[in-house]
């Protein structure tokens, strides 16, 4: 047990790095052996013996069947559940102490218990900067069935043998797997939803939204939509993103979901669809693990502020709170730390003795908090300290419940306070 977040987000190790040579192509008896051997079972089991948040006692045996026919690959099954919300997944990874060569085809996550009908893809988590993280919040945001995460960097090895986009080189796990997940749900409907990033082009305008949206068909506006669609939209827009859908202007070019291999399938299957997700430079950078922020790290340390890893939402709920707010002037020393993230203003905010700081990294998400307390103990605001939206406040109940914390998170907005209990 454990955050999934935490886990796959915790070694980028595991991704081939460009350059590298590492990435070594699937031949297609060793796709087909995993396709019949591992994948199909596996999803089947997942059907069929994960019944009530349990499995069967034959699903288990089946299981370790199945673990062992995935180590012919040099691959293993795990299984994995979050630590407070119990949620269980089985996990598709490569097995780093086999002793055989790597392959770095890519890590595969399964969610058990049913789904919301999207899967996750992260196609260049390593090339395309916190599409990794971001990739891997929206699979818990969208209760995703499943969420591919690519093996290595498109340009490991030469000729972009190792890209999972690259149309030249379709044999791939990851292609493999999105195709096998679309296959065996059958005519339900499936929303695959890849997290691309796009950034400055020269001579060419920046585009303002955060996020850019390519479907397979081409939709252009939110009406065409299907249901799948229309609620991915609105969870976007929900967390305060703007969002612009691409129509296949001359300026668009090399944004077209249509040209992905992972759209070729959608031909042989039955209420099954794709979009893209181009995210901004800025939208992304609210997404960086801040447990790999030196900088920030660098600045508490010196003011002597700690830092503690735990889970925001068990820490925040068991901590006495207050309803009062720091005056006019510390709120604004407050948010001229969040939008230039000076250590000057860092350092003003002790001026006022009667406060206590602390930094927490949060497990689940690698999202980074200050938390202010009054003289007495009590939480008095928290702010998130990579926001996207710095000026916004969300107001909690005493306590809060998940549903709020989640919301503030969410929106990354800049400050959480407390209301009268």
């Amino acid at each position: 047990d454990g955050y999934l977040q935490e886990w796959l987000l915790a070694d980028k190790q595991r991704i081939a790095e460009r350059g590298t040579h590492l990435y070594r192509p699937p031949l297609l008896e060793e796709l087909l052996y995993i396709d019949e051997q591992v994948l199909t079972p596996l999803l089947g089991l997942i059907r069929t013996e994960y019944r009530n948040g349990a499995w069967t006692s034959e699903g288990l045996l089946a299981l370790r069947a199945l673990a062992s026919a995935a180590s012919a690959v040099s691959y293993r099954i795990s299984r994995y559940q979050h630590r407070l919300s119990g949620q269980e997944y089985l996990l598709l990874a490569e097995n780093e102490t086999s002793g055989q060569p790597r392959r770095y085809w890519g890590v595969y996550v399964f969610r058990l218990g049913g789904g919301s009908g999207y899967v996750t893809q992260i196609p260049h988590p390593l090339s395309e900067f916190n599409t990794l993280e971001y990739g891997v919040w929206l699979f818990e945001q969208l209760q995703a069935e499943a969420l591919l995460l690519a093996g290595a960097h498109p340009e490991a090895n030469p000729h972009g043998g190792a890209d999972v986009l690259n149309p030249d080189h379709f044999p791939s796990l990851f292609s493999l797997v999105n195709q096998v997940v679309m296959r065996e749900a059958g005519d339900r409907p499936l929303l695959a939803v890849g997290v691309r990033a796009y950034g400055v082009r020269p001579g060419e305008p920046m585009p303002s939204a955060d996020v850019l949206l390519s479907w397979h068909n081409g939709a252009s506006r939110r009406e065409a939509l299907d249901p799948l669609g229309q609620r991915l939209v609105e969870r976007l827009e929900a967390d305060g993103l703007t969002l612009t859908f691409l129509s296949g202007a001359p300026d668009e070019v090399g944004f077209q979901a249509s040209g992905v291999p992972q759209v070729h399938y959608l031909n042989a299957s039955i209420n099954k669809s794709l979009c893209l997700l181009w995210l901004s430079p800025a939208m992304r950078a609210g997404y960086r693990q801040q447990s790999e922020n030196r900088i920030q790290q660098t600045q508490f340390a010196t003011l002597n502020i700690p830092t503690l890893q735990t889970n925001f939402d068990y820490h925040v709920a068991k901590l006495p709170l207050s309803d009062a707010l720091p005056p006019p002037d510390w709120q604004a020393t407050l948010q001229a730390y969040l939008r230039q993230r000076d250590i000057v203003a860092l350092r003003q905010l002790q001026e006022w003795p009667e406060y206590r700081y602390q930094r927490l990294v949060d497990q689940d998400t690698q999202m980074a908090f200050l938390l202010t307390f009054d003289a007495r103990g009590r939480l008095l605001v928290v702010a998130n300290l990579a926001p996207r939206q710095p000026e916004e406040w969300v107001v909690a109940d005493q306590p809060p419940t998940g549903k709020q914390l989640a919301h503030f998170k969410s929106r990354q907005a800049g400050g959480l306070r407390f209301a009268p209990p």
